[in-house]
């Protein structure tokens, strides 16, 4: 999966009620970590904190990822299904959920995030240009 796949809902999710609660959220991004070969970068979304771990040397809508939200929504409608795919972050994190097929939250499976993972993935590309200086420049003060 890659960044760009949460720009926007798939079509058997997107509903007028979806994309109004998606508008309605303020995302920030609260901190980042550079490791060998990825970037994690941690954003707030209303209570709930997004984790994303990018495979790549900066913020590219392409880049390949693993991810994570705490809210209950991502807990029963998609862990357990980016489990199943190797593209939940942390997934010890989610050890009961992952056990429990989401038989009625997400009965045909859908690949995706909850809507705060969508908001902080919209934040990350709209934002791209300031994300990444500023991963350049915790870079040049590490060197």
């Amino acid at each position: 999966m890659e960044l760009n796949d949460l720009f926007d809902y798939p079509a058997i999710l997107r509903t007028k009620e979806n994309i109004n609660k998606l508008k309605a959220l303020q995302t920030n991004l609260i901190d980042l970590n550079i490791q060998e070969n990825s970037i994690i970068l941690i954003g707030r979304t209303s209570k709930y904190i997004q984790k994303f771990q990018l495979f790549s040397e900066e913020i590219k809508i392409n880049s390949e990822i693993k991810f994570n939200c705490s809210c209950e929504d991502f807990l029963y409608r998609y862990a357990h299904i980016l489990n199943d795919a190797d593209l939940l972050f942390q997934p010890e994190e989610f050890e009961k959920a992952i056990k429990n097929s989401p038989t009625k939250t997400n009965k045909l499976s859908v690949l995706f995030g909850c809507k705060h993972c969508v908001s902080f993935a919209r934040y990350l590309k709209n934002h791209q240009t300031k994300v990444n200086n500023f991963i350049q420049g915790r870079r040049n003060s590490n060197d």
